[in-house]
This record gives C-alpha cells, structure tokens and sequence, in this order.
C-alpha cells in the first residue's frame, strides 16, 4: 500500500516515521487485470490532519476491474509527527574540552569564565531530553603558540540535531607560558 497525501506540513514539523496497517494486501481479479499491479495507492488524505491525529483510517484507490479479497478490511496509517523545536545552552570556556594545546602553555585563568550559548534543533523528542553533556565541546588549539589568539568552538551533536549557532562564534584567548 502506497500512503498518498496532499498539503503541506506546517514549516516547524517534521514525518518522523509512518506505518500502514496493514502494510499489504490481497486484491483479486482477471489474471490480465493483475498484471503490472504492484502497489495499490491510498485516496490522498490531508497531511495536516496526521498532525493531531496519530491513527488515521484510509480509503483506496482500487483499479478497475480489481477488488479486495476482503473488501471490510480497514486500512489504518500512523505517522508519527513531531515538531522542531530550538533549544539554547549557557556554557563556559571550562566546559570545553581544549585539544592539541603545546604542553608548555595553559589558558589564562580569567579568561576559563568567558561564557557563550549553543543553540540547536531537532525534532521535540530529541531536544526535549538533550542535556548540555550531550553536546560536545572542543577547542582546537593546535599550533598556537604563546599569546592571545581568536579561536572559536567546535561542537558535535548526534545525528538528527542541528547546530544553530554558537555565540559568540569566536573569542580571544590568552595563551601563557608554564612558569
């Protein structure tokens, strides 16, 4: 069974997943009448009415000259949709996880308080559960040497989650020799 469906969903949402129940069915008819026939389509329904509505039933677009071998039968579609939602976290340079840093050198204490926001969006599911652990931080300073220098943060989030922004995108850093 072919799901067909007409409108739009509104820009925020999203099809996270769709059953059709049942997912086959048995037609009958005169063996030339059946030939070629490998999907039977749904009569297009409103995307829009999934939205409130979990489990939706649907009529089909039967072919000439074929029946259903169990005409009562009820197709049912599920479509699991969820809206998009954002969601910004407050972090501090300490949060972040600093990589490839010359080993003679450290981050100017003060400067470990600089804070910034990441902001991301996913399906409400995902967001809804996500903590600021589950977004991973890292400052890259591989070959910096002493001084102040712009950098900015890389994040890694799992798939299905998008990065919106990171403010500020960069900042000023001061590196200082190991007394």
């Amino acid at each position: 069974i072919e799901l067909q469906t007409e409108n739009q969903l509104p820009d925020n949402y999203e099809i996270v997943n769709v059953n059709i129940n049942p997912s086959t069915i048995e037609i009958k008819g005169k063996k030339d009448e059946l030939i070629g026939i490998n999907s039977i389509k749904t009569e297009p329904i409103d995307i829009n009415s999934f939205i409130d509505n979990r489990n939706v039933p649907v009529k089909l677009e039967i072919p000439e000259g074929v029946s259903l071998t169990n005409p009562n039968q009820e197709i049912t579609i599920n479509l699991n949709i969820e809206e998009n939602i954002t969601r910004t976290f407050d972090y501090i340079l300490e949060d972040v996880e600093v990589i490839n840093m010359d080993s003679s050198l450290h981050i100017d204490e003060e400067e470990l308080n600089k804070s910034f926001t990441v902001t991301v969006k996913g399906i409400s599911s995902q967001i809804e559960i996500l903590d600021e652990e589950d977004i991973e931080l890292k400052l890259d300073l591989e070959d910096l040497e002493e001084g102040t220098h712009r950098v900015s943060i890389e994040t890694i989030v799992d798939d299905g989650i998008e990065i919106i922004s990171v403010l500020p995108e960069n900042f000023d850093i001061s590196l200082i020799k190991e007394e």
